[in-house]
């Protein structure tokens, strides 16, 4: 009904009660906004590991420092701000790219990992709860670990931010709202419990992650036996969360021109500016 860059910030505006509707709506915009620039460099920063562990899963001698992460990050920002200074219509088919990529890097990790990992008993898989990060329960531990797998639906309202540049914006974005919402969750699900049905060692992946940053690295390497191919299927996920990061930048960027544009943020005439 009213697809803006803003989003959410501007139905605020339109729904909230007259009484409290401006400071709604700037909270609402600041929210979303710092929302999505934390969005970006955590993409950025779990790239920047993902590659590290790569590295140090083929070589051991390897040490990961704080400072090759943030260099790492830079350039993995760098290259991602310069294919979002394309024009639109290059973006998209980037974006429509990275779609299949999506779908095909699906299939291309799962299918390898169920066929050659020996598979746990189901009652290991849905009844078994483990509380490794010595929290008080098991409830504020399942608590804790829950947003791990709620991070794949994070982001599904990137195409609201984009919407200033879609035909037929009320029609397209609600149904990639549902459509992504729906997808991601389907793969999700599919892909958290066929990885939990290969985890052959639980201890030796959560162990893991002090050197290679993620105990699925670990999880890979025993479940296939082969270094390469932990390597290749990492690799996989690891152009899926850069390529997402386009994304990302893509949608953030247009969030804070949008409150920019309606002079919310310090600077806004320089921020506001669009170079035709």
């Amino acid at each position: 009904m009213a697809p803006t860059a803003g989003g959410q910030y501007h139905w605020v505006a339109m729904i909230a009660p007259e009484s409290s509707a401006a400071f709604l709506t700037y909270l609402s915009a600041w929210v979303t906004t710092l929302s999505w620039q934390a969005m970006t460099i955590t993409a950025s920063y779990t790239s920047a590991t993902l590659l590290q562990g790569l590295v140090a899963l083929t070589n051991q001698s390897y040490v990961p420092r704080s400072w090759h992460t943030i260099l790492l990050m830079w350039a993995l920002t760098l290259i991602v701000v310069a294919i979002n200074l394309t024009t639109s219509r290059t973006l998209a088919r980037i974006e429509g790219l990275i779609l299949m990529l999506h779908l095909a890097g699906f299939f291309g990790v799962l299918i390898p990992l169920i066929y050659f990992a020996p598979h746990n008993d189901p009652s290991f898989v849905f009844t078994t709860f483990s509380n490794n990060g010595g929290w008080d329960s098991q409830t504020l531990a399942f608590l804790v670990g829950f947003p791990n797998v709620a991070t794949t639906l994070i982001g599904a309202d990137c195409a609201v931010h984009m919407s200033e540049e879609i035909h037929s914006a009320s029609l397209v974005v609600p149904r990639a709202l549902m459509s992504t919402i729906m997808i991601n969750g389907v793969l999700a699900f599919a892909a958290l419990v066929g990885f939990l049905f290969c985890v052959s060692d639980l201890e030796a992946a959560v162990e893991a992650s002090s050197r290679v940053y993620y105990p699925f690295l670990e999880v890979f390497q025993s479940s296939v036996g082969s270094t390469l191919g932990a390597c290749i299927m990492a690799s996989i996920l690891f152009v899926l969360g850069f390529a997402s990061s386009v994304s990302l930048y893509a949608a953030a960027s247009r969030m804070m021109w949008s409150f920019s544009r309606d002079r919310g943020i310090p600077l806004s005439h320089l921020l506001v500016k669009v170079r035709c």
